[in-house]
Parts: structure tokens; C-alpha cells; sequence
């Protein structure tokens, strides 16, 4: 079974858009979710992570 926990915030595609996430930029998120119950887990921790990221605001 795999580990339930993705690291975000060590991923290398955080680290690639850094630049692109601050400041005046703006920033598209698209949180890609499955509907079986198989993934239930997986895409509800995908939603809880989008949740929290469209709270973040950015000072230039």
C-alpha cells in the first residue's frame, strides 16, 4: 500500500513555478480528482490541499 501523504511542498514542480507563484502573477490551480472509491483517500486529500491553497494570497 502506498503512503497516503504527498509532499507538496518538496515536489520539483513547486520548486520549478516558485518564481511564477509570488508577486503580481496570477496563478491558475487545478486539483485533478477521480470519482472511485478506490482513490477516495487520494482525491480527498487532493480537495482539503486546493481548499487551502485558494486561501493564499501573495505580497509582491
Amino acid at each position: 500500500m502506498r503512503n497516503g501523504h504527498v509532499p507538496y511542498r518538496e515536489s520539483k514542480l513547486t520548486r520549478l513555478l516558485a518564481d511564477s507563484l509570488g508577486g503580481h502573477g496570477i496563478t491558475l490551480m487545478l486539483a485533478c480528482v477521480s470519482p472511485s472509491i478506490l482513490c477516495e483517500n487520494e482525491s480527498l486529500s487532493t480537495l482539503r490541499y486546493a481548499n487551502r491553497a485558494k486561501n493564499i494570497e501573495n505580497a509582491p
